[in-house]
Protein backbone atom coordinates (compact mmCIF):
# COMPACT_ATOMS: atom_id res chain seq x y z
CA UNK A 1 0.00 0.00 0.00
CA UNK A 2 1.74 3.33 -1.49
CA UNK A 3 1.08 6.44 0.74
CA UNK A 4 1.48 9.85 -0.25
CA UNK A 5 4.59 12.01 0.84
CA UNK A 6 3.05 13.50 4.02
CA UNK A 7 3.59 17.02 4.38
CA UNK A 8 4.91 18.38 8.21
CA UNK A 9 2.58 20.90 9.41
CA UNK A 10 2.94 22.93 12.24
CA UNK A 11 0.15 24.80 14.76
CA UNK A 12 0.43 27.25 17.15
CA UNK A 13 -1.68 28.14 20.59
CA UNK A 14 -2.98 30.85 18.93
CA UNK A 15 -4.17 28.75 16.09
CA UNK A 16 -5.87 26.23 18.26
CA UNK A 17 -7.29 28.75 20.46
CA UNK A 18 -8.89 30.08 17.39
CA UNK A 19 -10.11 26.12 17.04
CA UNK A 20 -11.78 26.07 20.37
CA UNK A 21 -13.43 29.68 20.01
CA UNK A 22 -15.46 28.01 16.81
CA UNK A 23 -17.07 25.59 19.05
CA UNK A 24 -17.32 21.64 19.22
CA UNK A 25 -18.08 21.00 15.77
CA UNK A 26 -14.19 22.73 14.80
CA UNK A 27 -12.22 20.93 17.55
CA UNK A 28 -14.13 17.50 16.61
CA UNK A 29 -12.77 18.25 12.94
CA UNK A 30 -9.30 19.31 14.07
CA UNK A 31 -9.31 16.41 16.28
CA UNK A 32 -10.38 13.96 14.18
CA UNK A 33 -7.88 15.25 10.99
CA UNK A 34 -5.20 14.63 13.50
CA UNK A 35 -6.63 11.26 14.21
CA UNK A 36 -6.50 10.22 10.22
CA UNK A 37 -3.09 11.85 10.05
CA UNK A 38 -1.76 9.80 12.86
CA UNK A 39 -3.61 6.25 11.65
CA UNK A 40 -1.75 7.06 7.98
CA UNK A 41 1.19 6.92 9.62
CA UNK A 42 0.85 4.04 11.50
CA UNK A 43 0.35 1.92 7.96
CA UNK A 44 3.28 3.71 6.56
CA UNK A 45 5.15 2.32 9.32
CA UNK A 46 3.61 -0.73 9.50
CA UNK A 47 4.49 -1.21 5.37
CA UNK A 48 7.79 -0.59 5.99
CA UNK A 49 8.19 -2.90 8.93
CA UNK A 50 6.67 -5.42 6.16
CA UNK A 51 9.17 -4.73 3.66
CA UNK A 52 12.09 -4.30 6.15
CA UNK A 53 11.31 -7.67 7.41
CA UNK A 54 11.06 -9.40 3.37
CA UNK A 55 14.24 -7.72 2.62
CA UNK A 56 16.39 -8.98 5.69
CA UNK A 57 14.34 -12.66 5.15
CA UNK A 58 16.01 -12.21 1.30
CA UNK A 59 19.90 -10.85 2.19
CA UNK A 60 19.62 -13.89 4.57
CA UNK A 61 19.18 -16.51 1.73
CA UNK A 62 22.00 -18.01 0.02
CA UNK A 63 22.28 -20.80 -2.26
CA UNK A 64 22.87 -22.88 0.45
CA UNK A 65 19.85 -22.57 3.01
CA UNK A 66 17.24 -21.74 -0.01
CA UNK A 67 15.96 -23.79 -2.93
CA UNK A 68 14.91 -20.70 -4.51
CA UNK A 69 17.17 -18.51 -6.70
CA UNK A 70 18.34 -15.82 -4.58
CA UNK A 71 17.17 -12.47 -5.54
CA UNK A 72 19.80 -9.66 -5.96
CA UNK A 73 18.93 -5.76 -5.13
Amino acid sequence: MELGKLQKISITREQIREVYDQGPEAVETLVFSLVDTINKLIDKVDAQDVRIKNLEDQIKKNSRNSSKPVLTI
